[in-house]
């Protein structure tokens, strides 16, 4: 059988219509889905203490309803014949009261139709602003983790930028070191020709001899300035290589941490999905046993 209009069963289908948390969500969340829970536990208790009031209620006065005629019952305990206007009246006191008995019944009747209206929408009430409240702290959340991701990839681009700068700096200063040599190199080579010159001319020019010695000298010692230069770039080239290598090792650990929380995202969704599967079987036996509930009270009520 159906839930009636206005019954608990069509409560209960509302109430679990509205309590989808299937979206990602972190730790936090797992409060929100026990909120929800405890919210729809209570006013599932509320209206089954309610509901087991007024069927009391409404069993006490059909059984009021349904008995024998009190004219009827009142006859055979009448010991001495009375006036016929004396019987009347007690009988029309007695159909008021049954009528009195019937209105309240329809009253009380009236009242628990809207006590379980004014439930259904303060529970509606609830759950929409808790959804609300939640849903605020996730976008929040979420709008907290783009910025940081932001932040960091800001700083990433602006390593990553100063260091080709570096890079690029070294290898002007390398090309500039690499023509210097090249043209020491020349001066070298011409030096020495020169010296093979002035040596066979040695005892001729023994004064142009030490001028062109001086010469050598200086010029071994910029040799020896040049050679620190070169090492000064081979150091650079070192500290280069190591810096890309530190730079894959921080992508690959970026990668590696975007991995772990994809990874995490789906144990939260399968998670939510099998606590919402619960809820919903649940709230099936819940409502089977409020249906059968009902219709033993309706054949209760035909009886």
């Amino acid at each position: 059988m159906a839930p009636r209009r206005n019954s608990v069963g069509t409560f209960s289908q509302f109430l679990f219509k509205h309590k989808d948390v299937s979206c990602p969500i972190k730790d936090r969340d797992y409060l929100y889905v026990d909120k929800v829970q405890m919210l729809f536990d209570a006013n599932q208790k509320e209206l089954r203490k309610q509901l087991h009031s007024i069927t009391a209620k409404a069993r006490k006065y059909t059984v009021a309803e349904t008995q024998t005629d009190p004219f009827l019952e009142l006859e055979d305990t009448f010991s001495i014949p009375e006036d016929l206007d004396n019987i009347r009246e007690k009988y029309v006191k007695l159909m008021s009261m049954n009528k009195r008995l019937v209105e309240r019944n329809e009253k009380l009747e009236e009242k628990f139709k809207v006590l379980e209206e004014n439930l259904r929408i303060e529970s509606q009430n609830n759950v929409a602003k808790l959804l609300r409240e939640e849903e605020e702290k996730l976008k929040l959340a979420n709008s907290q983790h783009h910025e940081q991701i932001a932040e960091l990839e800001d700083a990433h681009k602006t390593e990553l930028y100063e260091k080709e700068m570096l890079l690029k700096n070294c290898q002007m200063q390398l090309r500039k070191l690499e023509e210097e040599k090249y043209d020491c190199e020349k001066n070298v080579k011409k030096v020495r020709c020169d010296n093979l010159k002035l040596t066979a001319e040695n005892r001729i020019l023994r004064n142009d001899n030490k001028a062109l010695e001086r010469n050598i000298a200086m010029v071994r010692a910029e040799m020896d300035d040049r050679y620190k230069k070169v090492a000064c770039i081979e150091s650079l080239t070192r500290k280069y290589t190591e810096s890309e290598r530190e730079k894959r090792i921080i992508i690959d650990n970026f990668r590696k941490l975007e991995r772990e929380r994809d990874h995490l995202l789906r144990i939260i969704n399968d998670n939510i999905e099998s606590i919402r599967k619960a809820n919903f079987g649940k709230t099936e036996r819940l409502l089977e046993r409020i249906t059968n509930f009902e219709n033993r009270l309706d054949a209760y009520e035909l009886q």
